[in-house]
């Protein structure tokens, strides 16, 4: 594994160490994992949902979309 420095500042640095302990990570490097995991997560989630209102304002269903 290569790994790199990034510059945070000391707060946030702060922060990151606290939620590695307070999740009980092995390292910042599983923990950033995580969250980039979780922050992929919620923009699918959120452009899923405006895909949905999208379809409601046409008056579409799912089943429109196999047609």
């Amino acid at each position: 594994m290569v790994s790199t420095t990034i510059t945070v500042e000391r707060e946030t640095r702060d922060r990151l160490m606290a939620a590695k302990l307070e999740g009980q990570y092995r390292n910042l490097d599983a923990l950033v994992r995580d969250l980039l995991a979780q922050h992929r997560r919620t923009r699918l989630r959120e452009a899923s949902d405006l895909f949905r209102r999208r379809m409601k304002v046409k008056g579409l269903t799912p089943r429109d979309l196999f047609r």
